[in-house]
C-alpha cells in the first residue's frame, strides 16, 4: 500500500534495461523519498533504492552517467529549506555515492538533468524563485562538475513567470537548448520558449 509516482525513464546502456525515477511515500519517517527502480528489458523489476532525508523529497529526471554507467537523478529536497536542487549519483546498482544540495535559499524545482559531454559533469534545468528578474519565477540552468560541485549559474527570464522543463545537448558546438513555458514573454498569458 502507498503511492509510487514516476517521473521519468531511460535505458541502461549496460543490459538495455529500464530505469525508473519518481518518488514514494514510503520514506524516511514517513515522508515522500526519491526512487530509483531498475528492470530488465522486459519490465521486469530487479531492484528498488531510496533516497531522502526526514522532509519531502522528489525525483524528476535521471541520467546515466557514461564513467561509470551509473546514475545521477535530480529533484527537490523540500526538507531543506522552501526547497532545493537535490543531485544524487549512484552506481549501477543504485547505491549512493554521493548527493548534493544546490539552491539560492528560495524555491528551486529541478525538472531536468543531462550529462554535458564536454566534461561529463551535470547541468540541470528548473525554475527557481531566488534569482533573476522580479519576483517570479525565472528559467535556472546549474552546471556541476562530475562530483556535483556547482561551476556555474544562469537564469532567463522576465517579470512573469518563466519555467524550463527538458533540455539537450547539441551535437553541433556541445551547447545547450532548453525548452519550457514563458509568462513574460509572447503573445498569450503562456507561450512555449526556446532558449539556445
Amino acid at each position: 500500500a502507498g503511492t509510487e509516482i514516476a517521473h521519468g525513464v531511460i535505458e541502461h546502456s549496460i543490459d538495455q534495461g529500464l530505469v525508473l525515477v519518481g518518488w514514494t511515500d514510503h520514506g524516511v519517517g514517513s515522508a515522500d523519498d526519491m526512487m530509483l527502480i531498475k528492470t530488465n528489458s522486459v519490465g521486469v523489476m530487479l531492484w528498488t533504492k531510496t533516497y531522502g532525508v526526514v522532509g519531502q523529497d522528489f525525483a524528476r529526471s535521471v541520467v546515466e552517467h557514461s564513467i561509470d554507467k551509473g546514475f545521477a537523478l535530480v529533484g527537490q529536497a523540500l526538507s531543506i529549506r522552501a526547497g532545493e536542487f537535490m543531485l544524487v549519483k549512484t552506481d549501477s546498482v543504485g547505491a549512493k555515492l554521493w548527493s548534493k544540495t544546490l539552491g539560492f535559499g528560495g524555491t528551486e524545482y529541478p525538472f531536468s538533468v543531462i550529462e554535458h559531454s564536454i566534461d561529463n559533469g551535470f547541468v540541470i534545468a528548473g525554475r527557481t524563485d531566488s534569482v533573476g528578474s522580479g519576483s517570479d519565477n525565472d528559467f535556472v540552468i546549474i552546471k556541476t562538475d562530475t562530483v556535483g560541485v556547482e561551476l556555474w549559474t544562469k537564469t532567463f527570464g522576465g517579470v512573469g513567470d518563466d519555467l524550463a522543463k527538458d533540455m539537450i545537448e547539441h551535437s553541433i558546438d556541445q551547447g545547450l537548448v532548453i525548452a519550457g513555458y514563458t509568462g513574460s514573454y509572447g503573445a498569450g498569458s503562456n507561450d512555449m520558449m526556446l532558449v539556445v
